[in-house]
């Protein structure tokens, strides 16, 4: 970007952060209301059981959901378990205000992910709306990643869900779109080049673009079938990953 792209982006930023932020409060404000009731948690009975926990915002939590079994945590253990012939045991640690920021907060530490096989966090629609600097958002998921990875065991995964394209949202004020859906790019990248830089595996999965109309209804009664979706699309990029692992790692393969 050249010295004036950069001059005019900035200058639109100026104007469209107090805007996206002003709607980010009334969406906070408004979320408790499509958060489906419960504790975050269950457990799918099996031998062998996993523990997996979701770290993150609304869309950990089931956003728009009116059951925490149609949330992305319970069906990605339901299809888990079922690949893996293995029981699971999978909870949510929401973040406080639905932002990065305040991910410290959602009780990372030895005693909440000691025990824990797979680490999946739901992260960044909240910075979108907000307008998370993009600075700001590469030394929160930096810290986040560091505080997490020393809290886990040392076979432990971790998976971060890419931002959507907010662009498509019907969440988004019409105004907003293209900025929202820009700045979803720039965050996504920079996830990118933190997770390049890790000390252990941590891997990004997509949001299912067949699911892609479905954003531009706020009230879609799929929002279900959208998190079967991208659970399906976390079975196979944990699955994947493994895979690769095991080809890193040759003489970790059962004989």
């Amino acid at each position: 970007m050249g010295n004036l792209q950069q001059v005019v982006y900035r200058a639109v930023q100026a104007v469209v952060r107090p805007v996206l932020y002003v709607h980010f409060l009334t969406q906070r404000k408004h979320a408790a209301d499509l958060i489906p009731p419960g504790d975050g948690r269950g457990e799918i009975p099996g031998p062998d059981p996993q523990r997996v926990v979701f770290v993150g915002e609304a869309t950990a939590l089931g956003y728009r959901t009116h059951s925490q079994d149609l949330g992305i945590a319970a069906q990605f253990a339901r299809r888990w378990s079922q690949n893996q012939h293995v029981g699971v045991r999978w909870s949510v640690l929401p973040f406080p205000d639905l932002t990065i920021r305040t991910a410290m907060k959602a009780g990372i530490n030895q005693e909440a992910l000691g025990d824990v096989d797979i680490v999946v966090v739901m992260a960044g629609i909240g910075d979108v709306m907000r307008f998370t600097p993009p600075k700001t958002w590469e030394e929160s998921i930096t810290d986040f990643l560091t505080t997490t990875s020393a809290a886990l065991p040392d076979n432990a995964q971790i998976f971060i869900a890419e931002i959507p394209p907010l662009g498509l949202s019907g969440d988004t004020p019409n105004l907003l779109r293209k900025m929202a859906g820009a700045h979803a790019k720039d965050l996504n990248a920079i996830t990118r080049r933190v997770i390049s830089k890790a000390n252990r595996d941590v891997t990004l999965f997509p949001f299912p673009l067949e699911h892609l109309k479905d954003l531009e209804n706020p009230d879609s009664a799929q929002a279900g079938v959208t998190y079967s979706s991208w659970a399906r699309l976390l079975v196979e990029t944990v699955l994947s990953s493994r895979a690769a692992g095991q080809e890193t790692h040759p003489e970790e393969q059962p004989s």
